[in-house]
């Protein structure tokens, strides 16, 4: 075998290669090609939990805040006293945060 005979087996066997590696390639380029559209997905599914999650962590701290302040608020106050010696009743009323409106 002369070594331009060679040369052209060798280019034929190259040749042969990349015919059977090529459907192997379109599949892991299609392949890739879905991961990143998931991952792309994914990665805006996160995105809204985590707005989603801020939102709540607020509005529960919100929820929290008032409590605790209410909880710290002058309340109403009603007080009745009776003295039988002197026959006289007595009734304190001071309004605070709990009032009804």
């Amino acid at each position: 075998m002369s070594n331009e005979e060679k040369i052209k087996a060798f280019a034929d066997m190259v040749d042969g290669i990349k015919q059977l590696n090529q459907p192997l390639e379109d599949e892991n380029k299609r392949l890739h090609e879905q991961i990143d559209k998931i991952n792309a997905d994914r990665k805006h599914e996160r995105k809204i939990r985590n707005i989603a999650f801020c939102i709540s962590f607020i509005a529960i701290g919100l929820v929290f805040l008032a409590f605790i302040l209410f909880a710290y608020l002058t309340p109403v106050e009603i007080h009745q006293g009776q003295d039988f010696d002197e026959h006289t009743q007595t009734q304190d009323y001071s309004e605070g945060a709990s009032r009804d409106k």
